[in-house]
Formats: structure tokens, C-alpha cells, sequence
């Protein structure tokens, strides 16, 4: 009988422990957000670029729960740059009509706590985009690499009348 009931309490006590996981990984109040959907499933997958850090979160639309997925320490000399190019962009959506689903990202600026600029690129080429993409994927691991290529892009119909 006492068997039954050390397996029960380690399993209840893993559950506490993982209601404790904060439901928001903290981030610094100036930071760049790729965030990629993970269809068909409910993730997205969160890219989120500080002056001297590099983060990638699993979000998960089900649940209030994110997981840190990557954590690296760096150095960001060109975050100015990228951040001047994301709010040099003059649109809110660059939009490839002709294809309805595919590469959609959303690229959000964020100073002091609050959205300064919020973009939506959907299976189109942007260079802003794309030399934030270049930066993260010399920064992560295979799995964690973002596909972008300008030449499929660029290829793609978009005069779908």
C-alpha cells in the first residue's frame, strides 16, 4: 500500500511545481518580436531579440503557459539599425494576395512596454525581414532556424486576377 502512495505524491508535487512556472517569460521593455504560427497546430513560435540577449519562446494559443525554448546571451550591435529599419517600414501588412496561406511572420517593434510598430509579412520579400532572419538563424541551433528565401519569394505569383 505504501508504494501506491510515493508514486501519487511525486506525481501531485510535479504538478505544483509546474503551476509555478510564470505564464510570461519577462522580457526587457525594448525588444524586437518575430513571431512565426506553427500551423496547423495551436504554437507559435516567438523570436524576441534584446540589445544583449536572444530568446526563443513556444507559445501555445491553449494554454496561458509559454515554454523558454532558447536563451542566449549576445551582443546585438546592429539592434539600432534593425529597429530604425522596422520603423522606417510604411506599411502595416506586405501582403502576397495570390498565396493564402505560407510564410506569414509578424514582426513587432516594442519601446518602453508599448508596440511602437507592428508588421505582418506574409509571402513576400522584405530586407528588414530578412537581415533580422539572417541575424537569428547565425544565432540558434537547425531546429530553431527560420526559413526565408528571396529567390522562392520573389518567384511567386502576384498578379492572381
Amino acid at each position: 500500500m505504501k508504494l501506491i502512495f510515493i508514486p501519487m505524491f511525486l506525481f501531485l508535487t510535479t504538478l505544483i511545481k509546474c503551476e509555478d512556472v510564470p505564464a510570461t517569460i519577462e522580457t526587457d521593455s525594448n525588444n524586437i518580436s518575430l513571431k512565426v504560427r506553427m500551423y496547423p497546430t495551436p504554437y507559435t513560435k516567438n523570436y524576441i531579440l534584446e540589445k544583449d540577449r536572444l530568446l526563443v519562446v513556444l507559445q501555445n494559443k491553449n494554454s496561458d503557459k509559454d515554454s523558454l525554448v532558447l536563451e542566449k546571451n549576445i551582443s546585438i550591435s546592429q539592434y539600432d539599425s534593425y529597429s530604425k529599419a522596422i520603423k522606417s517600414l510604411n506599411k502595416n501588412e506586405y501582403n502576397n494576395k495570390c498565396i493564402n496561406d505560407g510564410l506569414v511572420f509578424d514582426l513587432t517593434l516594442n519601446e518602453e512596454n508599448e508596440t511602437s510598430k507592428n508588421v505582418r509579412i506574409s509571402n513576400t520579400y522584405n530586407d528588414a525581414l530578412n537581415n533580422i532572419i539572417l541575424f537569428i538563424n547565425s544565432q540558434v541551433d537547425t531546429d530553431n532556424k527560420l526559413y526565408y528565401d528571396k529567390e522562392y519569394l520573389n518567384g511567386l505569383p502576384t498578379d492572381c486576377e
